[in-house]
């Protein structure tokens, strides 16, 4: 809430005086007695200038101009006041996660980070197609699954195999974001007010906690855009990119 002060300042004019010198002396005396008296009454008691402000005249003038200068910046004062508080009003208000209306489709890329594995699972997903790079034990493996096939890029050759699995984990399952979206439309998340905003490579984004009996879970969001742009909890950090940006993933081999 703002406050204001008006400070009026009011100007008072100076006084004018008109003061006439007499002369003394015998041939003065003379004069007096030769020169027409009506003359000498309207030479000393001159009527003054109409024209000329008088105090009276001058300090209503200035009451008047000050109240009307000071009236119009107290209006647009109280106008500003009221625009500024709109203003931010506007900017404090925080949307819950389920007025974000979050933007979910099934192509984008992901990167996760585990404990586990000295470098991060980067790969994409696109219209149910996926595939997956991850280093280990200074290889590079690559997984497809296109069509429900899996394939292991590795050692430069191309290898259909059966399982879903890589190293243990299921990285398709993990990245998924169809699990994460079920998850934050669920009535708990929906609720959710950001704790907080934070930047992400460039990305101001939304911050919201979800507290659970299994796994606290940390979700965030880009304020313009939108999207889901990480997923935190304790056993991974998965980041989301390139919404709909996707090229369409083919079979390696």
């Amino acid at each position: 809430m703002q406050r204001r002060r008006l400070l009026q300042t009011i100007a008072v004019g100076s006084s004018l005086a008109v003061a006439g010198c007499v002369g003394g002396g015998d041939d003065g005396a003379d004069s007096a007695d030769t020169s027409d008296p009506e003359a000498g009454t309207n030479e000393t008691d001159e009527e003054p200038d109409e024209s000329e402000p008088t105090d009276e005249s001058t300090a209503e003038g200035t009451d008047e101009e000050s109240d009307d200068s000071t009236g119009g910046t107290e209006d647009e004062s109280d106008e500003t006041a009221d625009q500024t508080d709109e203003e931010s009003e506007e900017e404090t208000t925080e949307p819950t996660l389920g007025e974000l209306e979050v933007a979910f489709e099934n192509n984008y890329r992901f990167s996760v980070s585990v404990p586990q594995l000295g470098e991060p699972v980067t790969g994409a997903f696109d219209d149910g197609n996926f595939y997956s790079v991850v280093a280990i034990e200074g290889d590079t493996l690559r997984t497809y699954i296109v069509d429900g096939q899996q394939y292991i890029v590795a050692d430069g050759s191309c290898t259909p195999v059966p399982s879903s699995t890589t190293g243990g984990m299921d990285v398709s399952s993990l990245a998924d974001a169809d699990t994460v979206e079920q998850d934050v439309a669920n009535p708990e998340s929906e609720s959710l007010t950001p704790s907080g905003t934070t930047t992400i490579d460039g990305t101001r984004t939304y911050v919201y906690e979800l507290e659970t009996q299994d796994t606290p879970v940390t979700y965030y969001v880009g304020v313009e855009s939108r999207r889901l742009r990480r997923v935190e909890t304790q056993e991974a950090i998965i980041d989301y990119t390139d919404w709909g940006a996707v090229d369409p993933i083919i079979a390696p081999c």
